[in-house]
């Protein structure tokens, strides 16, 4: 049993009593947590408000981990339920779990945009959720390291300790019978520094790190930077932030006792050259703590498998961003999984660009890709002080000087100004070179910033919130409150003048290597020459915008919390620092400069670029006024003309040129929505789409503003838990016939939908199933009588026609309380199924592809009174609901309208969200099912070996007592051939034939490999993942029920890929109902009747929305079949 550090570097360690949990200043509730497992339910909270589970997760409250001498510290893990084994992810710091821990973003302006829904209260702070990770296949290992909470021994303030703590915990984790062997870590600060503490150890079964935003020198980084000692933060985040039951490590103490670097404070340097597992960090401008380490960091690594992004925003609020959840995921599957998911192709280095700027204007540039970092095309200028307060780029000959106060807040800085002439992108470190003195001391504690300015001289501050994610009304940076974590000023620059001296051989041209291991005072009015780098920068400035230059005595920015930390003068000055220039003492600043790095071609804005009709009904609002219009109509003549010669423009500049120029497609989809609506029109755009991909790559125009993508990759970004695409306005057409309500399916805003799902899911939740079976199996029984007269005949009969009416009479009897009799008339006696056609294929699937249209057409079939497919659907859904309200007595059944009416006496919904759950159900509830019922019959046909397998899988359950008559939903579900046999021909024929389109939201996004402004149309198409090799192998084109039997991880890999109903929150909400149906009518046919396909038919499809099978079958009686 190995000891621990009782000293470090050969200096003892300081300690003091840890404040015990039991304090609850400023924290959430302590609870002493006891060893316990339990699984947690779908929808399970936390605590009112908090993000609810959705899916369950096994919890181990407390898990006994024991370090190397003998300490025992005590994680809570976090399982998804699987007897698959999983990847572990840790989470390694001391400031508590579970609930535990200071209150942060209560103490943030705005909680950072991060309202507690979203997270669980599971998560440690700055670390990852395990009700956003466990789902996706990883576990969460929650470590309160040794000394803090209830984990035992002494707390130590990183260093060498923390890593072997590391190593051992690790490895630990990773023989547990839940863990496949593979560990990684995640994190922010604390958690990320912990990473490269414990990668420089070693441990085997670490695959890969993720450092987000993590110093590598405690020194350098964080509590002495540049040698002024930073105490007020250092006080705050270890007397305030941490709990204990024993000591602590005094870094405050230890900073008072060894102001000068040693070997205590080299034990706290992470010496990161001879890493070589994969890496993926992340850095950002607004942290005052972590920028500069975790380059450093990053690029002394020796990994050829590294990646690093930069962020516009907190590295709190990224961590929780779910597109940057998914992007680290597709890193975590690639190490942790093996996954060859084209994670390699990521660019090496991302790095998004501030513009500053207010909510309506442009905001920053993300992720643009650069080859390495520091970025290879960097041009290095350098700027020199001239009088007046200006910057240039040659010296001035004449010697010059300008003084300024040092020691006060209320003191002025010095300031210099240079206004660009041209739009100029700087990205890097940067680093002044100042010529100074002070009469009034013999050391000096220098202060360097770098601000941006707007055209008109004002000081800009960047808002680390996205905008959507602050409150209505904050608008400008003076709505928001000077604090670090929320506004960044600008990249900043230390240096006490007596820790000057610099190690040749450990500095580069940028980056000054000061020892600091003695000091070198400076006698009062003596000149000497300083190098003090400044922290990364990515800020972009446009003609006519200006850089300000500051030299003062104190930090140019907030703390992160200014109620929590005092605002006191960290430095040593005294009176006047004065900086001479000009002459011989040619005083610069450096500047990293890139090149082809421009203002539009990422559409910085983030908004829709507006269109040639909405610049013109924006002209004609102008002249609204009608003897206005006329008396200058020659004026606005003119300007539509011009207008018009602009879009023209336009077009081609974004077919060709734009943002979007490179990516390929068919070349009248650059410049018109016409394109598609063709191909549509044919009935044909499934096979179109998949022949596109297989021609162009991952990434197609089918559109001048839609694009389909065929990397999976892309599918839980777009489409996952917490994605922020939302669906677009193709959807409209589908909804109800009026311009101002939409059903759940035709709804685009994402919180609306969420809030109406929320209303009237549990209708369709498979709890309720139950209620709905005897609906289904009198259908069923009657659906059989038909059949058997088709048997008699030997009549042929279209399949699909037949399995569409069965399902459409189901869905009236669990809908309405009574079918529609298609089944018993053997047609469309009402035209109901032809009036839901037109809406879906033949109007909604075309209109939706010129959505302004719509809201033309409902406002000309209103005025006409046309009697067209709205009214044929709302006649009945409005004769149905009235007589069950207008019935004296309510029928003793739980169907959807029974169910419905309770809940609008409740008060849980009106009128109108009734009229769209019986309008949703009538309109879209049997062609999926109908389509899936044809497909298996087909196909099971083409391949006997099938057939035979399944129908002696029915036997067998039959014989075993395991399948009843009527056969239950869970008799059925619980066949694994039967259900292999749905999804796969679910997957070989999807009921959807185009892409589920989605808007980029605010920000943008990266999907495979390619930025996306906001506002464009992105979308992925079923029939194109389902046909992946990748995912589903080389026999992709065969219908093989047995890929569902294989082993769990590759079935796992099929499920994330499965779209047939769709994915994440607008997954479809009546899957459960067509698994319903399916699960039951199939083994009842199966076990009946043998299909054969008409001589001289073919399966053939037509497509508008719902890709519909056209085939003719003729059935006879099996010879034991009498169920």
């Amino acid at each position: 049993m190995t000891a621990p550090n009782l000293e470090l570097g050969g200096f003892p360690i300081p300690w003091i009593p840890t404040v015990q949990p039991e304090d609850q200043t400023n924290m959430y509730p302590y609870k002493q947590q006891t060893q316990k497992t339990r699984t947690l339910p779908l929808g399970w909270t936390f605590a009112e408000g908090r993000r609810a589970l959705h899916e369950e997760m096994i919890f181990d409250e407390v898990v006994e981990i024991p370090l190397r001498d003998g300490v025992k510290v005590r994680p809570p893990t976090d399982l998804p339920v699987t007897d698959t084994k999983v990847p572990a992810i840790l989470a390694v710091s001391p400031y508590g779990k579970n609930g535990h821990g200071f209150r942060i973003f209560d103490n943030i302006p705005f909680r950072l945009g991060l309202p507690e829904s979203a997270t669980s209260g599971l998560e440690k702070f700055e670390g990852p959720d395990p009700v956003e990770w466990c789902p996706r296949g990883y576990a969460v290992v929650n470590v309160d390291i040794r000394g803090t909470w209830d984990s035992e021994g002494d707390l130590y303030i990183e260093g060498s300790q923390m890593g072997f703590d590391g190593y051992d915990t690790v490895e630990f984790i990773a023989v547990q019978p839940w863990c496949n062997g593979a560990v990684s870590m995640c994190g922010n600060s604390w958690l990320a520094t912990e990473q490269w503490a414990t990668a420089i150890t070693k441990p085997p079964s670490l695959k890969c790190i993720a450092p987000w935003e993590a110093f590598t020198d405690k020194y350098r980084d964080l509590i002495c930077r540049g040698g002024v000692p930073k105490v007020n933060f250092a006080s705050f985040i270890f007397g305030k932030t941490i709990r204990g039951r024993n000591r602590r490590e005094d870094i405050g103490g230890a900073l008072a006792k060894w102001p000068l670097f040693n070997g205590y404070w080299e034990d706290k340097v992470y010496d990161t050259s001879e890493l070589t597992l994969p890496i993926y960090a992340l850095a950002s401008y607004s942290s005052g703590n972590h920028g500069s380490g975790t380059v450093r960091g990053w690029n002394k690594a020796a990994s050829k498998d590294k990646w690093i992004r930069f962020h516009p925003t907190q590295e709190w609020f990224d961590l929780y961003t779910p597109r940057y959840i998914d992007d680290l995921q597709r890193f975590y599957d690639r190490y942790l999984k093996g996954v060859d998911n084209g994670w390699e192709e990521t660019p090496r280095a991302r790095v998004s660009i501030l513009t500053y700027g207010n909510r309506f204007e442009p905001g920053p540039k993300w992720d643009i890709p650069f080859a390495d970092y520091p970025v290879p095309s960097t041009k290095y200028r350098k700027l020199y002080l001239q009088e007046s307060g200006r910057l240039a780029t040659s010296p001035q000959a004449k010697e010059d000087s300008v003084a300024h106060y040092a020691d006060s807040y209320q003191a002025q800085p010095s300031e210099f100004v240079l206004t660009f002439d041209t739009a100029t992108t700087l990205v890097g470190h940067s680093k002044a070179e100042l010529w100074m003195s002070c009469k009034d001391k013999d050391d000096m504690d220098v202060f360097v910033s770098i601000r941006k300015l707007s055209k008109s001289g004002e000081v800009l501050e960047h808002v680390n919130v996205p905008w959507e994610d602050l409150p209505e009304g904050v608008n400008t940076q003076h709505d928001v409150p000077m604090a670090q974590t929320v506004k960044y000023t600008g990249p900043t620059g230390i240096l006490r003048a007596s820790h000057r001296a610099k190690l040749p051989e450990r500095s580069t041209p940028m980056l000054p290597y000061h020892p600091h291991d003695k000091e070198e005072k400076v006698p009062p009015g003596e000149i000497v020459k300083l190098e003090i780098s400044l922290w990364p920068m990515g800020i972009h400035f446009e003609a006519g915008e200006g850089l300000l230059f500051r030299v003062q005595g104190f930090i140019d920015t907030s703390s992160d919390f200014p109620s929590h930390i005092e605002k006191k003068l960290d430095n040593l000055n005294e009176g006047q620092h004065t900086i001479y220039f000009g002459g011989n003492s040619p005083v610069a600043i450096e500047l990293a400069a890139v090149r082809g790095v421009r203002s539009d071609i990422y559409d910085a804005t983030h908004r829709p670029v507006p269109t040639w009709a909405t610049s013109v009904h924006a002209i004609l609002s102008i002249y609204s006024n009608e003897m206005l219009f006329l008396d200058n109509l020659p004026q606005v003549a003119l300007v539509i003309t011009v207008l018009s010669l602009c879009s023209i423009l336009h077009r081609f500049y974004r077919a060709f040129s734009g943002p979007l120029g490179h990516v390929p497609g068919p070349t009248l989809a650059r410049f018109t929505r016409l394109w598609e609506l063709v191909k549509t029109w044919k009935g044909d755009f499934e096979h179109t789409n998949l022949a596109l991909h297989k021609r162009y790559g991952p990434i197609v125009r089918i559109a001048p503003n839609r694009y389909s993508i065929s990397d999976p990759t892309v599918i839980r970004t777009i489409y996952g838990a917490g994605s922020k695409f939302s669906k677009s306005d193709f959807y409209w057409p589908f909804g109800p016939p009026m311009l101002d309500h939409k059903d759940l399916f035709s709804e685009m805003d994402n919180a609306k939908h969420a809030a109406g799902r929320k209303k009237v899911s549990n209708m369709y939740s498979m709890s309720s199933l139950v209620s709905y079976e005897p609906f289904v199996d009198k259908v069923n029984a009657e659906f059989v009588t038909r059949m058997h007269g088709f048997a008699q005949s030997g009549l042929p009969f279209d399949l699909f026609t037949w399995m569409q009416y069965y399902a459409f009479d189901v869905i009236g009897e669990i809908t309405i309380g009574r079918s529609f009799g298609l089944i018993g008339a053997g047609n469309d006696k009402d035209g109901l199924l032809e009036a839901i056609d037109t809406g879906n294929v033949k109007y909604g699937a075309k209109v939706g592809l010129l959505p302004e249209l719509h809201a033309w057409y409902l406002r000309f079939a209103k005025a006409l009174s046309l009697n067209d497919h709205n009214q044929v659907v709302q006649r009945v859904i409005q004769r149905e609901i009235g007589a069950r309200i207008g019935s004296e007595t309510l029928p003793d059944r739980e169907d959807f309208l029974a169910k419905c009416i309770v809940l609008l006496q409740g008060g849980k919904i009106d009128k109108m969200d009734m009229n769209n759950v019986i309008g949703m159900n009538i309109g879209a509830g049997s062609d999926t099912t109908g389509i899936a019922l044809s497909t298996i019959i087909y196909h099971l046909v083409q391949k006997p070996e099938c057939m035979k397998k399944l129908r002696e899988e029915l036997d067998t359950a039959a014989r075993d007592g395991k399948l009843s008559h009527p056969v239950t939903f869970q008799e059925g579900h619980n066949l694994p051939y039967l259900q292999a046999v749905i999804k796969e021909a679910l997957r070989v024929h999807p009921a959807v034939g185009t892409i589920f389109a989605r808007v980029v939201p605010k920000g943008g996004a990266t999907l495979a490999g390619t930025y996306f402004s906001q506002g464009t149309v992105v979308g992925v198409n079923a029939w194109v993942i389902h046909n992946d090799e990748s995912i589903w192998g080389a026999d992709v084109a065969t219908f093989n029920p047995e890929r569902w039997l294989g082993a769990k991880e590759q079935v796992a890999s099929m499920e994330q890929h499965f779209l047939s109903f769709g994915a994440g929150a607008r997954t479809c909400i009546g899957k459960n109902i067509s698994l319903l149906e399916l699960s039951k009518m199939l083994p009842t046919l199966l076990q009946i009747y043998d299909f054969s396909i008409v001589p001289g038919s073919h399966w053939m499809t037509h497509s508008g929305w719902f890709v519909k099978p056209r085939i003719q079958v003729t059935i006879t009686r099996l010879r034991h079949g009498g169920v």
